[in-house]
């Protein structure tokens, strides 16, 4: 209760000092409007500004106000920031220099400064992302993926020119329609600091900065702060959006000390790609979590036709690859995931009209082995290829469309694009695959596969045709005399599992040559 009274007292006197500095404002600010417009009555004219104190579009701390005004006959926004905030605009008046080319940064057209404030002249958007998934509104065409790919492109354009936000949140994100096109933007730079070319971080030394609830954990315990402090909150808002408006550590009074604890959920999300990535994103060690440009090549923002192709390109990699080496036992490696939806054998959880081709396949050509990942991947490329031969039945059976195969595997095997994806990043240096990965994730595996040469002797070669730069497959090995059944060599697959033991439930590996 106490705290409530001294709470409300400061807010009062705040509004009554800025009640009275406006009025100041009045009599000192000039009265001379820019030759380009004319002056509106009840509007406050400063230079080049004219902007009304009854339209109000947001406010911040420190008394800073934002107003829809003009500026050289164009509609703003008016960012009011007291002068004794000087040097918080002057450094957001920089940044916003340094990064607005960007389509996902907030447009800065100009600023000017009376005896009172400071006036920055910014885009005038038609809404913020928190009204837009709290209220539906603005009415946009943009997708929730879309969205936030924008929103992370701004980011990463930032993060390129060594800024740190360190304010990122769904109010701080705005829709913008320049150029006719809605596109989400990024804005309020009134916390950013750019990090100096000899550092990695920035110091502790200026107290908690940023907005409780949106708050990475090192910010709260007042740690030094860098790019992952913002890939932190973009986490954040990717739950918020995903959610229809929810928070991963729960409602505003425990938030701050759940992120702080580590402790947060993420039932409400629905598809595994949006799981993974968030929890990435809020990995409590900053170290751990990817960068913003790696979050714009994650499978998350995938559409159908991308995810196809790459299931295809994964299919054709593993043509005649020996099941000993390392990428095939990447693809083996926490198969469990993909299995326990498949109970061992993928065909039970496809159609009936596509069982029944499957098996019709076998019957003619080269078999599909129903406990080969491999194979899963396989069927899922043939279909795609040839669509267009398939039986009525099965083609509606599985969508009306080719990009609909997509849905349909998805739906009955959540992991298995997560794995694959997992799985081909040994790959993602060679050509067909370089697009789907990050350079951060070419370093790494770079790493990783100088590190299995030494403790393996494996060496790795990059498969490339040298007429077309797509993988090449390797020379066939010879046909196994003990192969259950024949297999056309270009479709010839060794990860081939037995029956499961019933006394244990477990998978064993059958080491056919």
């Amino acid at each position: 209760m106490f705290f409530s009274l001294i709470s409300g007292s400061i807010s009062m006197i705040r509004d009554a000092v800025t009640r009275e500095m406006i009025g100041k404002q009045r009599e000192v600010a000039p009265v001379v409007a820019h030759s380009a417009f004319k002056p509106k009555k009840g509007w406050i004219i400063v230079g080049k500004i004219q902007y009304d104190t009854k339209i109000e579009l947001g406010s911040g701390s420190g008394g800073t106000i934002v107003f829809r005004g003009t500026y050289a006959e164009r509609e703003v926004a008016v960012k009011r920031v007291l002068k004794q905030n000087v040097q918080l605009a002057t450094r957001e008046v920089k940044a916003l220099i340094e990064s607005d080319s960007d389509d996902n940064v907030i447009r800065y057209f100009d600023s000017e400064t009376d005896n009172l404030f400071r006036y920055l002249v910014l885009e005038l958007c038609i809404g913020s992302l928190s009204d837009y998934v709290e209220n539906r509104k603005p009415e946009i065409s943009l997708t929730s993926e879309e969205i936030l790919r924008q929103a992370t492109k701004g980011l990463s354009h930032l993060h390129s020119l060594k800024i740190v936000h360190r304010d990122l949140k769904p109010s701080n994100i705005l829709f913008s329609t320049r150029g006719g096109t809605v596109r989400a933007v990024i804005s309020d730079f009134g916390l950013c600091k750019k990090i100096k070319p000899d550092m990695n971080s920035l110091s502790s030394g200026s107290g908690i900065v940023g907005s409780m609830g949106w708050m990475s954990p090192e910010a709260l315990k007042l740690q030094s702060t860098s790019f992952p402090t913002d890939i932190f909150s973009i986490g954040l808002v990717f739950y918020y959006v995903l959610t229809g408006g929810s928070h991963p550590y729960g409602e505003h009074y425990q938030r701050s000390s759940n992120i702080v604890e580590g402790k947060y959920s993420l039932i409400g999300l629905k598809t595994a790609e949006s799981r993974r990535l968030i929890s990435l994103a809020l990995t409590h060690s900053p170290i751990s979590r990817p960068k913003a440009s790696e979050i714009l090549s994650d499978p998350f923002f995938w559409e159908n036709k991308e995810r196809l192709d790459f299931f295809c390109e994964a299919s054709d990699r593993f043509v005649g690859e020996d099941f000993k080496s390392l990428l095939s036992k990447r693809i083996m490696k926490n198969g469990k995931k993909i299995k326990q939806h498949v109970k061992t054998n993928w065909t039970n959880e496809l159609c009936d009209e596509l069982k029944n081709y499957v098996q019709t396949e076998n019957d003619k050509f080269h078999p599909y082995t129903e406990w080969s990942l491999r194979d899963l991947i396989r069927l899922i490329r043939n279909l795609k290829h040839h669509y267009w031969d398939l039986p009525d039945s099965v083609r509606s059976s599985i969508g009306e469309n080719i990009n609909k195969l997509d849905e349909y595997f998805t739906g009955r095997f959540p992991h298995l694009l997560l794995h694959v994806y997992e799985a081909m990043e040994w790959c993602s240096d060679e050509p067909a695959f370089q697009h789907y990965y990050s350079d951060e994730i070419k370093t790494r595996m770079e790493s990783e596969r100088r590190q299995a040469m030494y403790t393996t002797g494996e060496s790795y070669t990059k498969k490339v045709r040298p007429d077309s730069g797509m993988p090449t497959a390797p020379q066939i090995p010879k046909k196994s005399q003990h192969a259950k059944a024949p297999v056309h060599p270009k479709y010839r697959t060794s990860e081939i599992m037995s029956t499961p033991r019933k006394d244990s439930g477990s998978i064993e590996k059958e080491n056919l040559p």
